[in-house]
């Protein structure tokens, strides 16, 4: 791709629902219930080479951990995203779906032989995990727009694309004891990229107890490098991924690693500059990119490096997919 001249972002819209978009088997952010209805954000350190797969998880699990697993809660934890706001719509304008009548009446059900004009009166409420409703809907796009262009203005052109709209099914929809999550995709040859990701031969991996104590380890020692201004270890565990992703953007490496340590170096000294240690609770890694990676995310879907939250001050977060090579943890994408 002539990324002089274009560049790619996807797209992400729900009603009623939330949906975590997924690229090539990366967890890249989540459109859904509360004041993030839209998603988009630049994706060429996602894409390959040839054919790419455009993915949508409706109605995730309570926690990373447990995305592809219905939710345990009567909101699930992705009611905390964006991290730094409470989620709800109401907090938007827009009224919150429903919840089942308090008078816990039975659903009304359709003939057998037509569809209706699906509504609430048909919702089952008793299920494992979130209801079904008929107004949830969910769509994606990975879209291609001019250099120069602002995305969502128009210009854009859909390269994937990837819709569902529980009505269309909602007669067996409605019936299944455990509605969500649900998985939908896409995928589209979209030609050369950025050539192999470095990430594809390393090591494949499994979340047993040894290697999530490992994983523990190091991003605590990932924390405390960040925290004490110490950029030059953090970066020599990314090398691959500093080289990838300014190739992918058409960035000078040695430039965006600069950025990288000069945000270190000026705020390491500033005496808010600290950051959390998740309790035992809170870590929640997810294994992605084919088992080959692992999310370093916290059970309330942000990364489980971050600063402390001040009043009135913008908060640190460092997203990490890590992987293993060669025996080693190293900092992927």
């Amino acid at each position: 791709m002539d990324i002089s001249r274009y560049g790619l972002v996807v797209e992400a819209e729900t009603e009623d629902c939330t949906a975590e978009v997924v690229i090539n088997g990366f967890p890249v952010g989540l459109a859904g219930l509360g004041l993030q209805p839209a998603f988009q954000c630049p994706i060429h350190e996602y894409l390959l080479d040839g054919e790419n797969q455009l993915g949508l998880l409706i109605n995730p699990g309570d926690s990373p951990a447990n995305w592809r697993r219905a939710t345990e809660r009567p909101k699930s934890a992705w009611h905390a995203q964006p991290p730094e706001t409470p989620l709800s719509r109401a907090f938007s304008g827009k009224g919150a779906p429903p919840g089942p009548p308090a008078d816990g009446s039975d659903p009304v059900e359709p003939p057998k032989d037509e569809d209706p004009d699906w509504g609430l009166e048909h919702v089952v409420w008793k299920v494992t995990g979130l209801a079904a409703l008929p107004s949830m809907t969910a769509k994606a796009a990975i879209m291609r727009y001019p250099m120069d262009a602002v995305v969502g203005d128009g210009s854009g052109i859909p390269l994937v694309q990837v819709s569902w709209r529980a009505y269309d099914e909602f007669r067996t929809l409605r019936e299944e004891p455990q509605p969500f999550p649900k998985w939908v995709s896409g995928q589209q040859d979209l030609g050369p990229m950025f050539g192999p990701p470095h990430w594809q031969q390393l090591e494949t991996l499994t979340l047993d107890e040894p290697t999530v104590a490992s994983l523990k380890e190091f991003v605590l020692k990932i924390r405390d490098h960040i925290e004490a201004g110490r950029a030059a270890p953090v970066l020599d565990l990314s090398k691959a991924k500093f080289v990838e992703v300014a190739r992918a953007y058409g960035l000078d490496r040695e430039e965006r690693a600069g950025m990288f340590e000069s945000i270190l170096t000026d705020n390491c000294t500033d005496e808010d500059w600290l950051f959390e240690t998740p309790e035992d609770d809170e870590w929640s890694f997810r294994l992605c990119g084919g088992d080959r990676l692992v999310e370093c995310i916290a059970r309330n879907w942000t990364p489980l490096v971050k600063g402390l939250r001040i009043p009135g001050k913008g908060r640190f977060l460092y997203p990490m997919f890590v992987g293993r090579q060669k025996g080693d943890w190293i900092i992927a994408r």
